[in-house]
């Protein structure tokens, strides 16, 4: 969401290696091809569309601080909702998944999201429109994303990687694409029309939710027992992880983060306007975002691989730059100078999400990842709901954007500062390899595995021993 933060963050389909894999997904051999691609197709879409939708609000906060009259920080809690919700109710969707099934959970997730944004449209006031816009539409994400990154999963075993990288790489070309769209539109149709179009576009996901077919008895999770649904609803948010402080300092950076996240992306248009930057431009530097994160993602991942490179390191160090970086934004006056920051801020959003179940696994251990993940992505989730509206409240002190600037840019910096000490703190075998509450890797279910590469799980047990 973007990142994106969206987005690895719940992408959840990975299950080489896990025993409780169930019978019906040894029944049935994944295809590796035909029908998978058009699933993976049709993930690639739903990733495009979740993203560019999630990353396009700081076009419209002018025209809706307009609209509704309201102050910045209240403005904002529409895009910050959105995406809390998405983060927040992502694990909750694992669960539905195995109730219900994919096809029906992403189906619901379109509808629900589209209904959400068209009837925001017609708010009598802000107080609606974020219900509408942030909340109910946040919830139709949440089903949408996890959902079609798991089902590629499903379909692929030796191209699983491939197919996985073609999916996400939708979320970088929603970034790239919507933000001039959505500007082109809103010159001609105005916010209220721009919003309708979109939601049109998001109804679209529904077509694509219906290729999302079982393949044989692999996808029905109603062969699960009624045991372990009720352990995984459970399990969905564990506290018993906050009494781990590795986990909590790792959970506590990834809160700041996400505190900082939205603010570039709602703010940064409007900088650059108050520079006298045209609006094609300022809606130009959000597609420089998402190039540089597209780009910045397979860098990474290829990287991440590599037994001299300290993922945690990494993420720490981007976090720093990223941070100074936003800070020195109200400095920036020319388009030029924009743009550098705004490849600057893709490239470090990307590393984030490329590297955060990795850091996981190094810090908690494989076996315990559907756990730290599903309170990791609460403490994102809360993040990105106080950040935007923060950074709104504090620009209502001036007459310009910089406070909420230099708000983001701390929080960031402090998120790479306070997650150093995990460097060192990874090198404890028993940080990585800690059984929480008795549970291990025979309790893992394919939804609850996150993805991450097969060479990267290898360097993680190689650097466990």
């Amino acid at each position: 969401m973007q990142h994106h933060s969206r987005m690895k963050a719940v992408e959840q389909s990975v299950g080489d290696t896990t025993d409780e894999t169930s019978d019906c997904e040894k029944s049935v051999q994944p295809p590796d091809g035909g029908r998978g691609w058009v699933v993976t197709i049709s993930s690639f879409f739903i990733c495009m569309v979740v993203d560019g939708v999630n990353g396009i609000f700081g076009i419209f906060y002018p025209e809706l601080l307009s609209a509704f009259g309201g102050s910045k920080g209240k403005t904002q809690i529409s895009s910050s909702a959105m995406f809390g919700t998405l983060l927040v109710l992502a694990p909750v969707s694992g669960v539905l998944m195995e109730k219900y099934g994919h096809r029906k959970v992403a189906i619901c997730g379109g509808l629900i999201s589209s209904t959400g944004l068209f009837l925001s449209t017609f708010s009598p006031n802000l107080d609606v429109m974020i219900l509408l816009y942030g909340f109910v539409g946040g919830f139709g994400m949440a089903l949408l994303y996890p959902t079609s990154l798991v089902v590629v999963g499903m379909y692929f075993e030796k191209r699983r990687a491939l197919a996985t990288g073609i999916a996400v790489s939708g979320s970088g070309i929603g970034t790239l694409v919507f933000a001039p769209l959505s500007e082109i539109l809103l010159e001609t149709y105005g916010w209220r029309g721009t919003i309708w179009l979109m939601s049109a576009v998001v109804l679209n996901t529904v077509v694509c939710g219906s290729f999302y077919r079982p393949i044989g008895r692999q996808e029905s999770m109603t062969a699960k027992s009624e045991t372990t649904k009720k352990n995984c609803i459970l399990n969905v948010f564990d506290l018993s992880l906050l009494t781990y402080p590795v986990f909590i300092l790792h959970a506590f950076s990834g809160f700041l983060y996400s505190i900082a996240y939205n603010i570039p992306l709602s703010y940064l248009p409007a900088q650059a306007k108050f520079v006298e930057i045209s609006s094609q431009e300022s809606a130009l530097l959000i597609s420089i975002i998402g190039i540089s994160g597209t780009i910045s993602r397979i860098l990474i991942g290829y990287i991440s691989d590599k037994r001299c490179v300290n993922t945690l390191v990494l993420n720490s160090t981007m976090l720093m730059i990223g941070g100074l970086a936003t800070c020195f934004v109200p400095y920036y006056t020319t388009f030029s100078a924009l743009s550098l920051y705004s490849a600057t801020y893709g490239a470090v959003a990307a590393t984030f999400v490329s590297v955060m179940t990795i850091n996981l696994v190094k810090l908690m251990g494989l076996q315990n990842l559907p756990r730290t993940l599903g309170l990791y992505f609460l403490c994102m989730g809360i993040g990105s709901f106080i950040g935007s509206p923060v950074a709104g409240a504090l620009s209502e002190t001036s007459r310009n954007y910089n406070n909420a600037f230099y708000f983001g840019g701390v929080a960031m910096g402090l998120a790479g500062l306070v997650s150093l000490p995990l460097t060192h703190l990874a090198n404890r075998k028993q940080n990585r390899t800690a059984d929480i509450n008795g549970f291990t890797n025979r309790s893992f279910t394919l939804e609850q595995i996150t993805s991450i590469s097969l060479k990267s799980l290898k360097h993680v047990s190689y650097t466990s021993t």
